[in-house]
């Protein structure tokens, strides 16, 4: 049986925020190259919202539905391959 949690609403605030912030920050920083290369003032910030926002929110909206406490297993291994990722 799933056990339903709450939310936690600022983190979810906080990470739309950043996201938009970022999203728009890609778009302002990338017209004029988007523009010359492929003949899209957007096509970065389509880039990046059709292959990063979207599979990015779809995964923290499946993973924010296990229980934080199952984690703790696996968090010497998300460390270290989070470290060799670097």
């Amino acid at each position: 049986m799933i056990k339903s949690y709450k939310p936690d609403y600022v983190l979810l605030v906080v990470v739309v925020l950043l996201l938009g912030f970022g999203l728009i920050m890609v778009a302002s920083a990338s017209v004029i190259k988007g523009f010359q290369e492929f003949d899209d003032r957007y096509y970065y910030a389509k880039h990046q919202l059709i292959y990063g926002i979207i599979p990015g929110l779809i995964l923290f909206f499946i993973v924010s539905k296990i229980y934080y406490r199952r984690w703790v297993k696996m968090s010497a291994p998300f460390f270290i391959v989070g470290i060799l990722s670097l």
